[in-house]
């Protein structure tokens, strides 16, 4: 499978390449991302809390972080029985989308993907089924997660401080430290694609088919780390940005959202005393 997801091949170019039948390459090819899929539990998970918020303090010194979170595009044919324009992002190019949470070390200890790329970020999440775990595995509001102004600010999600040029000295000393943690998101869908170029456009046609190939990746990228395999290959990335502010939220959206930013807060107060 690597050798397909490595380079920018067809499944035919591997087979004729080791005197390998087509059809025994395809098959062989879905029994190991079948393979992948199944250990994927195993292997993309939440480690030692401590451990993790300890590793992403010696950073930047942004305390109680657990994980950064953001979705890439992973550019896809016009899946089978589809129409193009539900799968086009706003760039007009049919893609799907890839959840990622990283931790400190640039692993995914968390990846959803399948959703197409029309769908905004903060809704991607809400559809993952990571959602409704977060509060939990954060412990209310003792850890969080970063994530960019794509997402709501929650106890549990950290976004930045918006900047509309009146942001106090300490809060841009806040978003500095922000953002130096939650580059390690970007970091990591760098490595993914720079390793797996496959990802860069995915020639299937089948959406499930698709998911199965990028968890098997995600899964291939934790392996790699967990036995020191890194390398760097520089890949320009597509990143999202916000969407207009809605302002018809919900009494509860409110509730939540004022919660994180007290917590924000609370986090700018123990950063900038």
């Amino acid at each position: 499978m690597y050798r397909f997801a490595g380079n920018k091949v067809y499944l035919r170019d591997v087979a004729q390449r080791f005197g390998v039948c087509p059809t025994t390459t395809y098959r062989q090819n879905n029994r190991v991302m079948n393979f992948l899929c199944d250990i994927a539990g195993n292997i993309i998970k939440f480690s030692d809390k401590e451990n993790a918020a300890n590793e992403f303090f010696e950073i930047a010194g942004f305390p109680k972080v657990l994980g950064c979170i953001d979705g890439t595009f992973i550019k896809v044919q016009t899946p089978a029985h589809k129409i193009k324009s539900t799968y086009v992002n706003r760039h007009d190019i049919p893609s799907i989308t890839l959840q990622g949470i990283c931790d400190a070390r640039k692993r995914f200890v968390d990846a959803f993907t399948g959703i197409p790329s029309k769908i905004h970020d903060a809704r991607v999440l809400k559809l993952s089924d990571v959602h409704e775990a977060l509060p939990g595995l954060c412990e209310g509001n003792k850890y969080h997660i970063l994530g960019d102004g794509a997402y709501p600010i929650r106890e549990w999600l950290i976004v930045p401080y918006k900047d509309y040029g009146n942001l106090s000295e300490r809060q841009k000393l806040f978003n500095k430290k922000f953002y130096a943690t939650r580059v390690l998101i970007e970091n990591a869908f760098g490595l993914l694609k720079g390793r797996f170029r496959q990802l860069i456009e995915v020639d299937m046609h089948n959406i499930d088919k698709i998911s199965k190939f990028i968890i098997s990746c995600c899964v291939l990228h934790n392996l790699y780390i967990d036995n020191n395999d890194d390398f760097n290959f520089p890949i320009e990335l597509e990143h999202n940005v916000d969407e207009p502010y809605n302002e018809e939220r919900r009494e509860q959206e409110a509730l939540l959202r004022r919660l994180g930013e007290i917590k924000r807060n609370q986090l700018l107060e123990r950063l900038f005393p």
